[in-house]
């Protein structure tokens, strides 16, 4: 049987979901050894809403595959309305889901006409949340990384290409 040479071995012992199920690929790590750090703690944060649930689902097949999951919590935020509720009951058990309530600049008298304001709030409310994101997050967490939920990860080494 013919295995591609990316299948050989995995950084940190992870394997990709198909060939871990089948049990086939067995990791042989080697190379020199780099210094030791500390334990990281590293929380994802994505501002989302409902309509971007099928973005959002490849995002989290990404993150599965290729974030180092000893760094912690991947936060979900999302309005709290009954559609974005029902779009974070579908999501995986290891994200945790935060509901922010309005804000008070949702409140303020825009100077544009109707069918403006219809666009304007929304983009108001989710360029406001991405100023507090750490808000959702323990204060024992040492980064918040902050993405879009249109993003992948698409390699492994997530840590050494961030923090070496």
């Amino acid at each position: 049987q013919r295995r591609a040479p990316y299948l050989e071995s995995w950084p940190n012992g992870r394997r990709p979901l198909v060939a871990a199920a089948s049990g086939e690929v067995q990791s042989s790590v080697s190379g020199p050894s780099r210094p030791q750090r500390r334990k990281l703690k590293v929380a994802l944060v994505i501002r989302t809403y409902h309509s971007d649930l099928g973005m959002i689902q490849l995002l989290l097949n990404s993150v599965e595959l290729f974030w180092p999951p000893e760094w912690g919590k991947v936060v979900l935020v999302f309005d709290d309305n009954e559609p974005d509720h029902a779009a974070c009951k579908v999501l995986p058990s290891w994200v945790t889901c935060v509901f922010e309530e309005t804000w008070e600049v949702k409140q303020m008298a825009f100077q544009a006409p109707e069918w403006r304001k219809a666009a304007a709030i929304p983009t108001v409310d989710s360029i406001v949340s991405h100023f507090s994101m750490d808000r959702h997050v323990p204060e024992d967490y040492d980064f918040v990384a902050v993405l879009d939920s249109d993003q992948v990860f698409h390699t492994f080494g997530v840590e050494d290409i961030i923090f070496d």
